[in-house]
């Protein structure tokens, strides 16, 4: 990956993690959770740490392709 490639890769993760932490506070906010928006919740979670995995990934030099 170039540069210019890995900075708009960086971007849109940095966008995606905004989005996630915004839906997990709301999440947080109400105190009764269906099971749907429990599973939701947990795909949210899950998607955060695949999001840290690719960045630690790119930090030592290891790049993914991108998945959109």
């Amino acid at each position: 990956m170039d540069r210019d490639a890995i900075l708009n890769r960086v971007k849109g993760l940095r966008d995606e993690i905004e989005f996630l932490v915004r839906e997990n506070l709301a999440y947080d906010a109400y105190y009764t959770h269906t099971v749907k928006e429990q599973h939701l919740y947990v795909a949210r979670m899950q998607r955060l740490e695949q999001i840290k995995t690719e960045l630690d990934d790119m930090k030592a030099g290891k790049f993914h392709e991108i998945n959109e």
